[in-house]
Parts: structure tokens; sequence; C-alpha cells
């Protein structure tokens, strides 16, 4: 059949139309305004010249204005679902998400085909909780278009929330295999990775989105969620505070800047708070956002207020079981005389523990262990420390860690430390350098230094290891660290001393001389440190094996290079490599450089060990140093409860109680006596 010629007019008219509509995809809306007005001199009162003008208003940011454009169109045709599902885009713009879904609704009234229509109303109800009627929604567009990308990317993410993730994948994939830039099937294909515990590929997922989507900043709250995941905490915050910037009122982004501040221990920070506070003015019965901020008031020492907020999130009837409050609560029943709750609390959790994702249900197991060791249940407690710990998915390399001290060893001689050239000029600030195994007592050493009026506590800076990770780019050689470190001159070791000492002003000395960078893993870098800084003090703190062995064991970290302690046989693999090192470091290094610290000597003589500490650091004596609970220097680790309470032994030989599960194992960590 021959196709009708259409007339020069609406030949015309329908090319304005459409040029238009590419200046508005292309955000030139001057150029489309003067073709809407040129079509509104040819048909001044045409629902399509309406409907034209209300585009261009939407996409000025002027919803109130399109709406009245697309009234007039509707007015003149109503039966026109287009105008319709635009009257929707309009409503949804300015937050009214009823009136866009009655639009929406009045669309795929007019016409049943109107499948964009029917996808966007599938999102409202996904955003309602109504997840089978969105799932229902997609699955009619998608059988409508089969070929249609958004439908079939739009019934992956109904699918995945519906935990049907391998029906979700099929679809997310097949619709990114005809459309790689869908935004809607990446995000699908990052929530799946993700849960299926691969987060670095989540990660690469969520750059793809943020080059898509720059300005988007669920794209940054997607990749800081799989950085955190992946145990790359500095990472994700960076990613979550550029998140921020782009939506300072999305609660979701403030939360997790949040979490991720609680993460790397700056819950101290003012900045943590108000990042809940403004999520709550958004979102105030969001139970996640009220679960950190419980958390965050328990470390600030407010258990009260912590607890009247977790006793209304994990009683019976709660709807929904947020992790970190019920954390929260196993930790403090005992201190509101709340055990019998707390049991059955656990009970409860335990037997449907399946039900939660592996993070999640590794989290649980945590919090009921730590339960049961503070009521003396060992036996239960070390059967969630051992779920829990088998849960947790990172890897850990022996082989790295041993090419590490290997090479440390083969650079760092006796020789080659007399030979290599040092830092050597003064400086106003002296760093005091404290190591040693995690929960080996740093933290505490940390806090009772920095009782001193001429002492400021940095916390876990990690400086020196970034000097070391840079050191081949300052030098400008190919030789990584630590052998390129025979490259350096004395004036590159004084330039980088200058580099890490530039990071305490006088805003955060206030005249103080010391400075304590309390860091376990410095101990693989003490060779340069003491070609940066000869004269500074270290301090190594130790602790019987099987006792830091234990509470390794039995806590959660978050951080990436602590994967060795979620299995009691690498504890032990690091643990000796650890020893060797600084066995090499006693031996190498210039006598009077390093002072053992034993946390079971500092518990049970405090005067005599603090004074000693004080005297090989250059202090003079400080009784405050006596009491360290009172200090007003907050810990940032997991050792920041412990560091409130005066010193006692109540954690020595806390292995004792764990014997029977620690015997396969201590030859492992032998000699058992401390090194």
């Amino acid at each position: 059949m021959k196709k009708t010629q259409l007339p020069d007019f609406f030949q015309h008219r329908n090319e304005l139309l459409a040029t238009a509509r590419l200046c508005i995809r292309g955000n030139r809306l001057d150029r489309a305004v003067t073709l809407c007005d040129h079509l509104r001199g040819i048909e001044p009162d045409s629902a399509d010249t309406h409907c034209l003008r209300a585009e261009i208003e939407l996409a000025r940011g002027c919803p109130q204005k399109a709406l009245e454009h697309i009234t007039i169109s509707i007015s003149l045709i109503p039966e026109h679902a287009g105008y319709h599902e635009l009257r929707g885009d309009i409503h949804e713009a300015a937050n009214a998400i009823q009136e866009a879904e009655d639009a929406y609704r009045c669309a795929l009234q007019a016409q049943q085909e109107a499948v964009a229509a029917c996808i966007k109303l599938g999102k409202i109800e996904k955003n309602k909780g109504n997840l089978q009627e969105a799932h229902r929604l997609c699955a009619v567009a998608a059988g409508k278009e089969p070929e249609n990308v958004d439908a079939l990317a739009a019934l992956g993410d109904a699918l995945f929330l519906l935990g049907r993730h391998n029906e979700a994948q099929i679809q997310a994939e097949t619709a990114l295999a005809r459309d790689p830039n869908n935004i809607t099937a990446l995000k699908t294909l990052h929530n799946i990775t993700l849960a299926a515990g691969r987060p670095r590929e989540a990660a690469a997922y969520s750059d793809r989105l943020i080059r898509l989507a720059p300005a988007d900043s669920d794209c940054y709250v997607m990749k800081a969620s799989a950085l955190s995941e992946a145990g790359d905490v500095y990472a994700a915050l960076q990613e979550i505070q550029q998140a921020v910037r782009l939506h300072p009122d999305d609660a979701k982004a403030l939360w997790l800047q949040a979490v991720l501040f609680i993460a790397v221990g700056k819950w101290g920070d003012p900045c943590v708070l108000q990042s809940l506070d403004r999520a709550l003015q958004r979102a105030p019965d969001n139970i996640d956002v009220l679960a950190a901020k419980a958390d965050v008031l328990d470390k600030k020492g407010d258990h009260q207020a912590s607890f009247a907020i977790v006793e209304q999130l994990c009683g019976p009837g709660a709807s929904n079981i947020n992790i970190r409050a019920h954390r929260i609560y196993m930790r403090l029943a005992a201190k509101f005389k709340k055990e019998d709750s707390a049991k059955a609390l656990i009970e409860r959790l335990m037997s449907n523990i399946d039900r939660f994702q592996g993070p999640a249900a590794s989290s649980l197991l945590f919090g009921a262990g730590q339960f049961y060791d503070k009521i003396g249940e060992h036996d239960k407690a070390f059967a969630c420390f051992e779920k829990a710990n088998n849960l947790k998915p990172r890897a850990y390399e022996p082989i790295i860690v041993e090419k590490v001290v290997y090479r440390a060893i083969n650079t760092f001689t006796a020789d080659a430390l007399r030979q290599l050239p040092k830092a050597g000029k003064p400086h106003a600030v002296t760093p005091i350098f404290v190591v040693g195994m995690p929960r080996s007592g740093t933290s505490l050493t940390e806090k009772i230094l920095t009782c001193h009026p001429d002492v400021h506590g940095a916390g876990e800076l990690g400086a020196i290891e970034n000097l070391a990770n840079t050191s081949s780019a300052k030098l400008k050689v190919q030789t990584p660290f630590p052998e390129c470190i025979r490259e350096a001159d004395q004036q590159a070791l004084e330039n980088w001393a200058d580099l890490y000492l530039r990071q305490f002003d006088e805003k955060t000395l206030h005249g103080r001389t010391f400075v304590v960078d309390k860091l376990p893993a410095n101990a693989f870098y003490l060779g340069l440190i003491n070609l940066l800084f000869p004269q500074s003090p270290v301090i190594h703190c130790i602790r019987h094996p099987l006792d830091m062995a234990l509470s390794c064991y039995s806590l959660e970290f978050s951080m990436a290079g602590l994967n060795f302690t979620f299995n009691l046989a690498n504890i032990a693999h690091y643990y000796q490599n650890y020893r060797r090192i600084m066995e090499h470091w006693r031996g190498v290094l210039p006598p009077g450089t390093i002072l053992p610290l034993r946390y079971e000597d500092l518990v049970a003589k405090p005067e005599k060990e603090i004074r000693n500490l004080l005297d090989f650091c250059g202090l003079s004596w400080n009784l405050a140093c006596l009491e360290p609970h009172k200090s007003s220097h907050t810990s940032t680790t997991a050792s920041y409860n412990q560091t409130r309470q005066p010193l006692n032994s109540s954690s020595v030989g806390r292995w004792q109680h764990y014997e029977k599960q620690l015997a396969p194992f201590m030859e492992a960590f032998a000699p058992l006596d401390t090194p």
C-alpha cells in the first residue's frame, strides 16, 4: 500500500516538535523555547504546543508552570496517555507522589500499552514497599514489549528486591547487553554482586555508574557501600562525602557518612551526630539512622540515651531487625539488668539466623558471643565467635605477610642502618610510636601518654605506611619499598619527616611537644621510622599471645588490614611473623630505641611501669597518667570501652576460660611466654 503523504504543514509541525524535544534532551532550552514560540505562531492553542511547553518548564525545574500547560493539553485531549504520563512526571518532580501515581494510572486507563507509565508506576509501588505489585507492573511492561530495555531493567530491579537474585541477574544482564549504559540494570547488578559477597565487583559497577551519572549522589552511596564491605573504609568515606556534597539532605548518604566515620574511629567528630540528626529530620522513623545514633551515644558514654533508643527498636514487636541496634542491646543489656531479655532476644535471632545474609548473620553472632562471654557462658560464646568468623568472606594471604617481613629484614640490616643517611634536623615536635599486635594494649598506652599535658594523642594515623607506599614515586625510581630506601639521600628523608609532621599544626597541638602515633602495623616500618625520626621513642606493647588472639577472634573488625583476625590459625601465622620482625628490630636498631611494655605488668604495677614509660619518652612524672579513665581523650578503636575503666587485670588470663577451644592452636602460638 502506498504511504499517504502528510500535508506540508503537518510535516513542518512534527519536525519542529521533534527538533525542540532533541534540544530539551541536549539541555539547549533557549533553542527549544524559540522553536516552541514558532510553533505557537502556527498553532496557538494546540495540545501538543502546550505539552511541549510543559516539557520545557519541567526541564527548567519549574513544575508548577509545567503543570499549568499539561493541564490544558489534557483538557483538549483527555484520552491522550502521553499527556497523563507527563503529568505524572511533573508531579513526581514536585514530590507529589500520590498525584503522580494517579496520573500514571490515568495513562494506563487511556492506553493499556503505555509501557513507560507502567514502569514508572512500578517504581512508585517499589518505593512504597509494595514489592509484589511493583514486580507485577514491571512484568506486565516487559511482557508487552519484550525488547524494551527499560522494562527488562525495571523487572530485574523488582526481582532483586523480592530476593530472586538469579532471575534478576538474567533480566539485568539482558538489558545491559542491549544498552551497556542502562542505569537501572547497572544498579541491579551492583546490588546482586554486593549481596553475593563480591564487593570489588560491585564497586566496578558503581564506577561505571559514576562515569554515566557523575551528579547522581546515589551512585557514590553505592560505591561507598561496596568499598566499605571490601574493608576499604577510608576510600568509602571519600565516596560518601562526595555523595553528601551532591545531595546534602539525602538521609541515606548522611547515615552512611556517619556509619563510616564510626568505622574509622571518628565517632567523636561533631559532624557524626549532626549528620544523623539531619537524616532524622528527613526520615524520623528510619531505624538505621536511629541505631547509628544509639551507637554514637553509647561510644560517647551516654549509655542510658543509647539504650532507650535500642530498647524501642529491639522489642518482641519490632517489625524489622536492625543489626546495629541488636548489637548495642546485647552490649548494654547487663548494665540495665536486662540479661533475661537479651537472652530471649538472642535465642529468637539464633533460631532464624539462616534468614540473614552473611555479614548480618556474622555481626549478630559476634554480638551474641560477646554477651555470653560477659555473663560467663563461655562455650556458647566461643560457638558464636566461631560461626561469626566462618561467615567472614575476606581472605588472608600468608605469603604477602611473609614477603613483607623477609624484604624488611633483608633491607634494613644492621650494616644498612649504620650506613643509610638519617634525617637529623631538630623538630619542635617529637613523635612517640606505639606498636604491637592488635588488642595488646596499644590504645591503653596511648591514653596513658595523652594524660600528660605535653602529649597529643593522634590515634591511628597510617601516615608512615602512606610514606612507605609513595616512597618510590617520591624518589622517582621503579624499585618498590623497602628496597628503594637505598636511593634516598638525607634531604629526601628530611622532606618526608617534614611532610609527616605537617599534619600537626598549632591548632591541633595547643603547645604540646609530643605526639603519639598509635598504629600496631607500624611494627613493620620501624626501619623507616628510625631513618626519619632517629630520636623518637618506640613503645612495643606486648600481651600474652592467647589473650591477644582470643580478643582479636572475638571482635568484628571492619578494616582491610585485619583480615587475619577471622581465623585462629591465621592469627597465629601473623603473630609469628610479627614476632620475627620485632626480634629483628631489637637486634638492629640502636639500643634504647624500643621499650617493651607488657600489658600484664602495666595493670599489675601501674605506677612502676608508667614511671618507666614516661622516663623512656623523656616526659616528666605526672599523676594524671595513673588515671587514664578520667582523661577526656577518647580512644577511637575497639578498645574505647576498656580505656574508660580504671586500670585493672580483669582481662588478664581470659584465655583460660577457652582453654579447651584454644588447645589445638597453642603450639602455633608457642612460645607462650611474652617475647
